[in-house]
Formats: structure tokens, C-alpha cells, sequence
């Protein structure tokens, strides 16, 4: 092989794509003017000035600047105008000889189709969800398409500080307002690319529950209930998720459904058996996001709380979408009919 450098850059800059290959996104007017300083493109006999570093800052997306492994490209760079791609052996030879400007927009060329070869250069945004309850903390994410959908489990799970479980499952919604979530890990060795999923699409990591309609590990349906303990037939209408059938958002007495959901959140936690504390923060924060009277209940009058919370529960859950005016009616006297009134 010829020890001339410039035999060795035009041969790196024509090499072939192969699956797998690392490339580098690179901004094209930097290795245009690179290719004049070193010869490899005739320049028009004026001398020409190095380059100087190489600037990435300029094509990364800024608010994953700080990111090791999950770095996008501006959505409105343009191949061809404002990047291009060199493979990363090329780049190595670069960085030698050049200093750097932000952190290096590695990428892979990956299958596309039967017979043709890419390389990826836009990553797919999604939103990690610690729960499907609305006030849930949500992390963004950038992940390469070919990402397998057992290492999605894995960052949710590091995430969310979320112990992995056979009894649970991932989820994906492309509302955040939507109540279907989608199962997406019925295989684990399936990629992004094999489920289609949607740019910014919400993926939560819960029990089998959530859409099998049926309770977690323990049978509710073999619990007998005594008079005391009667307030259980309601968890199980919580358990089942029977009451997201019944969720009004429309109610203007109530939360927009949201206060439902955090409590019927809560209840999934606490009965799941997959762990020993279950903190009511997101059913705190949505009683007090909905219900300004209601900051500092839960130190200061945890009756009041609780009745407020009955409240809401009872109009979030009410189907009507207005009440119904019922007409009084009186007797000759004047004074209300009893039996009527019952009647009705």
C-alpha cells in the first residue's frame, strides 16, 4: 500500500459502505476547504490557510450538547449544504492533526431495504414516562433505529430506578393525553425499526395489567369481602382499570380525568406487590395543580384532603356531560309529595 497521505485520504473518502462501518458527520464547508489545504482539490493558486479545528457544535442539536451517547443532529441541517459524511477511520487521521470543537456525530451505516446501505443520521426521539399517569416525569431520548427493544427495558428501567420484572411490560402512546397504550415487547430481540414506532412516541415500563384488564399477582377475585372490608370491591374496579372507561374530561367540576388516573396510579402501586412503598406524589401534585384550595392539605387537614379528593374522583368518574335539572314538584299545599319525590 503507498505511503502517500493523499492516496490514503482519496481512498478513504471513496470507500464503500459496509453494514456496521462508523462514519463521522462532518461539516462540508470545513472539509471542503481541508481537501484545498492539503491538495487534494486544486485551489485557483492562491495559497490556502488551514482549516483549524474541527467545529461540531455547529450541526448538534443543543440540548443533546452534553450528551455522551445520544447526540442529534440539527433538525434543519441539510446533507449536502450544511454536512457530510467521512468514515471514521479518515476522522481519527483528522483528529491527530486538528483540534475539536464539541463531541465527535458518530454514526453506523445500517441495512435499509433488500440490496441498500445507509447511514443513519437523524436518531429517533422518544419520551421515557416513569408511569401513564399525566403528571409522570418524562425523560427524551435519542436512540439509533436498530436499537433492540430489550436495551429500551433497560433505560427506562435505569431511568426510573425500576427493578425489571416478568410481570411487567412496555408500553407506547403517541399522546400523552391518550389513554391506549400500545404492548411493544412481546419480543425482546425486535428493534425500533421492527415496531414502527412513532418520532416522540411516550414508552412506559408497567405490570400486565395495564392491558390485560386483569389483577397482578395476587387473585382479587378470591378475596371475600366482610361488611368492614367492603371498600375493596372499589380497588378491584381500580385494579381491573374498569375506570378508565368511565374517565369524563369534560366535566367542568372535575380534573380533566387527570386526579382518576394518579389515584388509579396509586392503587396499581400499592397492590402490585412489586414494592414496599408506594409515595402519593403524583396524586398530591395533581390535587394540587387542579385544586389551588387544596395546597397544604396533606400536612395541615388530611380530612379535608381526603374529601376533596372524594369529590373529584366522583366528578373525573361522571359520565354526564351536564347534570340533569330534575323540576320540583309540589302539592296543592305546597309542600313537596314524598313518594314523588322518591320516585324520582
Amino acid at each position: 500500500m503507498s505511503s502517500n497521505p493523499l492516496e490514503k485520504y482519496e481512498r478513504l473518502l471513496t470507500k464503500e459502505l459496509q453494514i456496521n462501518d462508523k462514519y463521522v458527520i462532518i461539516d462540508i464547508k470545513w472539509l471542503e476547504h481541508w481537501k484545498h489545504y492539503v491538495g487534494i482539490e486544486k485551489s485557483d493558486g492562491e495559497k490556502v490557510t488551514e482549516p483549524g479545528p474541527i467545529d461540531f457544535t455547529t450541526l448538534i442539536d443543543p440540548t443533546t450538547l452534553n450528551s455522551s451517547n445520544e447526540i442529534q443532529l440539527c433538525s434543519d441541517a441539510v446533507e449536502g449544504n450544511d454536512y457530510t459524511f467521512i468514515s471514521y477511520e479518515l476522522y481519527e487521521d483528522l483528529a491527530e492533526t486538528h483540534k475539536k470543537i464539541g463531541p465527535a456525530i458518530i454514526r453506523k451505516a445500517i441495512p435499509q431495504g433488500q440490496n441498500q446501505i445507509i447511514i443513519e443520521t437523524f436518531l429517533v426521539p422518544l419520551k421515557l414516562r416513569e408511569s401513564r399517569c399525566l403528571n409522570a416525569r418524562i425523560k427524551q431520548i435519542y436512540r439509533i433505529r436498530r436499537t433492540k427493544i430489550e436495551e429500551l427495558k433497560n433505560d427506562i428501567c435505569n431511568e426510573h430506578c425500576i427493578t425489571p420484572s416478568s410481570s411487567h411490560h412496555l408500553y407506547s402512546s403517541v399522546d400523552e393525553n391518550d389513554l391506549n397504550w400500545e404492548l411493544i415487547d412481546e419480543r425482546l430481540d425486535l428493534i425500533l425499526d421492527d415496531i414502527n414506532l412513532r418520532k416522540n412516541a411516550f414508552i412506559t415500563y408497567e405490570s400486565k395489567t395495564l392491558a390485560a384488564h386483569n389483577v397482578s399477582s395476587f387473585s382479587i377475585s378470591k378475596i371475600h369481602y366482610t361488611p368492614e372490608f367492603g371498600g375493596l370491591s372499589n380497588i378491584e374496579h381500580f385494579l381491573r382499570e374498569e375506570y378508565r372507561e368511565h374517565i369524563n374530561r369534560d366535566n367542568p367540576l372535575g380534573m380533566k380525568g387527570e386526579v382518576a388516573l394518579a389515584y388509579g396510579e396509586l392503587i396499581h402501586k400499592m397492590w402490585s406487590g412489586q414494592t414496599n412503598f408506594s409515595p402519593p406524589r403524583f396524586l398530591k401534585k395533581s390535587v394540587v395543580l387542579y385544586g389551588k384550595k387544596c395546597r397544604g392539605f396533606a400536612r395541615e387537614n388530611p380530612q379535608d384532603f381526603m374529601s376533596f379528593l372524594i369529590d373529584v374522583l366522583h366528578e373525573d368518574l361522571n359520565l354526564f356531560k351536564e347534570k340533569p335539572n330534575i323540576e320540583k314538584k309540589d302539592d296543592d299545599d305546597g309542600i313537596t309529595n314524598n313518594s314523588t319525590l322518591a320516585a324520582e
